[in-house]
């Protein structure tokens, strides 16, 4: 895991990256070290958890795991079926759903079903709502959406 985060934001992006390239093997390894341990740490944390998210243990898979379906649904729907959608939106939307989700899921007794189509409703809602603050794509940008995917202009 630590790998993949070195590589898809370290390396990329060049954050905290030593100028000199004598350091950058002890830098590489010194990231890795505090990353397996942060990461560690936060899944110890989130394990102490385990037991406070439901009785069964097909209750707790499926709010772990559904926890993400409905946010990255409408992520999906967004892209493909509105011109107007934009990251700033999708992201946004993203997070307040999952946010309305999770207090939904954790904080109240609504069966696991649920929480799903809310994380929905929220991410597309608010993700649109967001979009629409905010500039609209360049028309080049468009060429994946379904109607030009239909129309045979992809």
């Amino acid at each position: 895991c630590t790998a993949v985060i070195y590589s898809d934001f370290v390396d990329r992006f060049g954050w905290m990256k030593p100028d000199d390239p004598k350091e950058y093997d002890r830098f590489q390894m010194r990231f890795s070290r505090y990353c397996v341990m942060g990461l560690g740490i936060a899944v110890t944390l989130l394990g102490l958890l385990v037991p406070h998210l439901g009785d069964s243990l097909v209750e707790i898979v499926n709010k772990v795991v559904n926890s993400f379906t409905g946010p990255m649904l409408a992520i999906f729907l967004l892209g493909m079926f509105t011109k107007r959608a934009n990251a700033i939106g999708v992201i946004s939307g993203a997070v307040a759903g999952l946010l309305v989700m999770w207090v939904w899921m954790f904080a109240t007794d609504l069966s696991f079903v649920w929480p799903p189509a809310i994380g929905f409703f929220v991410t597309a809602g608010f993700g649109y709502w967001v979009s629409l603050l905010f500039s609209p794509h360049p028309e080049g940008k468009l060429l994946w959406t379904w109607t030009n995917v239909v129309k045979g202009e992809a």
